[in-house]
C-alpha cells in the first residue's frame, strides 16, 4: 500500500520530491518535521508535579480545557503569571522609592548628623515593632 501523506493535500508538500523544501524529512505516514526545528530547539527543563492536591488538579484541568490548552501548558502558563504580577508588584515598589527620591529634591552630601537620625529612627522603629 502505498504511503500518503496528508500535508500533500493540503498543498504543504509539493508532488515533485525535487521541489521538495532540503530541510524537510519525511518520515511517512504523514509525520513531517522540519530538521532545522530539531537542531535550533534547546533543551526545556522538566519537573514532575508530586502529592498535588486532587482539588488543585480538578480546577487545573477544568482552567486547561476552558481555556483550550494541555494540563502542562495550563501549569505553565499559571507559573508564569504568578512571577509577572510578583515581578509587576516589585516594579511599582521600585518606582515609588524612584518618585520618593526625585520629590525629596537635589541630593545632598550627607553629614554624620543625617547619619545618627537615620540610626536612631531605625532604631526606634525596630523597638516599636518589637
Amino acid at each position: 500500500m502505498k504511503k500518503v501523506n496528508p500535508m500533500r493535500h493540503l498543498g504543504l508538500i509539493p508532488r515533485d520530491p525535487v521541489l521538495r523544501h532540503p530541510l524537510l524529512r519525511d518520515y511517512g505516514y504523514g509525520l513531517s518535521i522540519l530538521k532545522i526545528s530539531i537542531r535550533l530547539s534547546c533543551k526545556m527543563k522538566s519537573y514532575p508535579l508530586k502529592n498535588i492536591p486532587q482539588d488543585l488538579y480538578e480546577m487545573t484541568k477544568k482552567s486547561a480545557a476552558a481555556n483550550f490548552r494541555s494540563l502542562n501548558q495550563e501549569l505553565l502558563f499559571r507559573v508564569q503569571v504568578s512571577f509577572d504580577l510578583e515581578e509587576k508588584a516589585v516594579s511599582a515598589l521600585h518606582q515609588k522609592w524612584v518618585d520618593a527620591a526625585l520629590a525629596s529634591g537635589p541630593a545632598t552630601p550627607a553629614r554624620r548628623e543625617d547619619w545618627d537620625k537615620a540610626l536612631n529612627r531605625g532604631l526606634a522603629r525596630a523597638k516599636r515593632k518589637g
